[in-house]
């Protein structure tokens, strides 16, 4: 597989973070909502990943005892 460059960047930008922060997982999304919350405020959108609603046509079965088999 070619290397892909963007991928590549992206890999880099990761590993200078996590560098800078010690690798510290806290430290690194403290700096992560940080930056997420100056975005906001500049009245940027942040992604947000929302489940979505259970569909109202979906049924489902509850049997007391397993189907029986054919002979």
């Amino acid at each position: 597989m070619p290397p892909n460059e963007i991928i590549e960047e992206i890999h880099r930008q990761r590993e200078a973070l996590a560098r800078e922060f010690g690798y510290d997982v806290k430290k690194l999304m403290d700096y992560y909502r940080q930056r997420e919350t100056e975005r906001e405020a500049k009245g940027q959108k942040v992604v947000s990943f929302i489940e979505p609603a259970l569909s109202t046509t979906t049924s489902y079965v509850l049997r007391d005892e397993p189907p029986k088999k054919k002979k």
